[in-house]
């Protein structure tokens, strides 16, 4: 049986959606889950944000219930760690760019100039360039794709970008995602 009612929504639900909304608190919330009990200049160290990018994004946390300040060291609640922990499963911290699959959308963060930027593609892009690179056992360059899918350039370069990263992340495009 469900701990939430019907009036209410799951941890899970509302930490994907907050993400959703706002992608780059993702880069936080990851920092104080990954070291639990690290102070406002510990996270700015590790995360390499600047101190109002970083403030922000623990004040949204806050406002969102995910993350709680005990003597000034920040603490994922409870239950949001396992919802947190699950969606590590589906990414991948490169350093200054990091990778997450969140349901069927990649985003990809750059930590640049203390600030998070990001950019998203639907997973079926990826999809359909694994699947036509896989039945011509070639690699599309960025114009290919944005001809064989139907995307503007731009697009098509992010595209090809995302199977570059994922493929750093030790995902093997010509398998769909599965480990290599």
């Amino acid at each position: 049986m469900s701990k939430t009612t019907s009036n209410e929504v799951s941890p899970s639900r509302l930490f994907k959606n907050m993400i959703a909304l706002k992608p780059w608190l993702f880069i936080t919330a990851y920092y104080v889950y990954s070291n639990p009990g690290s102070t406002v200049e510990d996270l700015r160290e590790l995360t390499r944000l600047n101190m109002d990018t970083l403030k922000r994004g623990i004040w949204w946390l806050n406002k969102f219930g995910v993350i709680e300040n005990r003597n000034d060291k920040y603490f994922v609640k409870q239950e949001y760690s396992k919802v947190i922990e699950n969606m590590l499963f589906n990414y991948c911290n490169l350093g200054e760019k990091h990778v997450l699959q969140l349901d069927k959308v990649y985003i990809v963060f750059n930590i640049r100039n203390g600030r998070v930027n990001y950019w998203s593609l639907p997973l079926d892009y990826y999809e359909k360039l694994s699947y036509y690179e896989k039945i011509t056992n070639g690699v599309f360059t960025d114009r290919e794709v944005a001809y064989v899918l139907g995307v503007n350039i731009r697009t098509a370069r992010k595209i090809v970008e995302l199977k570059e990263l994922l493929e750093k992340c030790g995902i093997n495009h010509q398998t769909h995602g599965e480990k290599s």
